[in-house]
């Protein structure tokens, strides 16, 4: 990446300087176990151009005299030439216009600090660069010639979004901005009508909501684009974050209308693969060939009351209906078996009463004496209730069966 830098003018006496003190033993043992160092980061980044920097001056590329810096190529933290180096240069060189360093940031057990620069850089965060260097030759704001003293990562400002990510990663941020690595931005609270962005990348304006906070709407009298996805398109019930992110499935409402729904389960309510609370409409999806944007709206204010799934309905919804429906015709279906079988209690009993009424009639007919006439032969009366038995039970398994099948043709046609 192409980065413009400031550049630093530095004197012979601050040459000499630097070079005194990269002949110290400290510095030394940094370097030595920078070199030998084999998971400490690398960096590769762009320490000047032929750009026009903040003074309104610019440097030559091709004029850059680099035999100084490759005898001592220490990387610095913001030109402190006392400090200890964070990292050293293994190759420096111009390509395509542009002054090129790559090496790699001084380990932990030689400088610590070296190592919350190098995650500031693995982040992102910290790319900024500024070059030292002694002017040898310059025509107007343009240097021709300089010589490369020493280059230094710089701070830069950090936004609070910045901030939060870097915190996240396990960077000490207020040690970074004791430093003057990074500069926390202050933000502004927003307010009633200050505008914003929508999810969907237009404007908006920050209103309060049923819930009185400030969220992002669209702005009075703009309705936003509708939300489609594929073949559908979509009404949100309610914030996808309100839900456990693993509890989401979609089902279909009704496949013949086109009508799907995203349903979940609220967030910490959701165990072991199941819902405690009964799950929750996050979003409707609208057969783009059967419905409109108006239609689909109107559709979803109607099915208000509908909200939660596998849990008991609201008054007034259609599964209420349906269940109401299926509760009256159990009621008549108990209430005739118990009439039914009182009469068919009855009409054993008659049975057997006739029966055995037949059976001391025979046995009075002393003619058959001593033989099989005048009785029935054993067993003959309990296969014949057996039998008769059998046909009521295929009757009363043939009224449920029937039951079953109106109740759902009604529920298909209520749809």
């Amino acid at each position: 990446m192409e980065l413009k830098t400031t550049f630093q003018k530095l004197s012979e006496e601050i040459k000499a300087k630097i070079s005194e003190q990269i002949k110290t033993k400290e510095i030394r043992e940094i370097i030595e176990k920078t070199l030998k160092a084999e998971d400490s980061g690398r960096f590769e980044v762009v320490l000047s151009t032929g750009d026009v920097d903040r003074m309104g001056e610019s440097l030559n590329p091709e004029g850059w005299d680099l035999e100084f810096y490759k005898t001592n190529p220490v990387v610095l933290w913001a030109h402190d030439y006392m400090g200890l180096p964070i990292g050293m240069t293994e190759n420096v060189e111009v390509k395509e216009g542009k002054l090129i360093a790559l090496g790699k940031f001084a380990p932990a057990d030689a400088n610590p600090f070296a190592q919350q620069v190098r995650k500031l850089y693995d982040l992102g965060f910290q790319r900024a660069t500024s070059v030292g260097f002694l002017e040898k030759e310059r025509e107007e704001n343009k240097i021709v010639k300089a010589e490369l003293l020493e280059w230094s990562f710089v701070p830069v400002p950090a936004n609070p979004f910045a901030l939060s990510t870097l915190q996240n990663s396990g960077v000490d941020t207020m040690a970074l901005i004791t430093k003057g690595i990074i500069v926390p931005v202050k933000q502004e609270e927003p307010k009633e009508g200050d505008p914003c962005t929508m999810e969907d990348g237009t404007e908006g304006e920050m209103h309060l909501d049923e819930n009185g906070e400030l969220v992002c709407m669209p702005k009075q009298g703009q309705k936003p684009e509708p939300e489609t996805e594929g073949e559908y398109i979509i009404i949100r019930v309610k914030d996808p974050d309100y839900f456990d992110p693993d509890s989401f499935r979609t089902i279909d409402i009704s496949k013949d209308d086109g009508i799907k729904a995203t349903i979940g389960c609220k967030k910490g309510e959701y165990e072991g693969g199941k819902c405690n609370i009964g799950t929750e409409v996050q979003r409707y999806l609208f057969d783009k060939e059967k419905w409109t944007l108006s239609e689909a709206e109107a559709w979803v204010e109607e099915h208000k009351e509908a909200k939660k799934q596998e849990e008991k309905p609201e008054e007034g919804s259609l599964v209420e209906k349906v269940g109401a429906e299926l509760t009256q015709m159990q009621t008549k279906i108990d209430s005739a078996i118990v009439e039914h079988s009182r009469k068919i209690i009855e009409l054993l009993s008659e049975k057997k009463s006739n029966a055995a009424l037949k059976n001391k009639k025979l046995q009075g007919d002393k003619s058959g004496e001593g033989t099989n006439l005048g009785r029935e032969p054993a067993g003959l009366e309990e296969l014949e209730d057996f039998i008769f038995l059998r046909q009521i039970l295929q009757k009363v398994d043939k009224v449920i069966e029937d039951g079953l099948r109106k109740t759902k043709e009604k529920i298909r046609s209520s749809k």
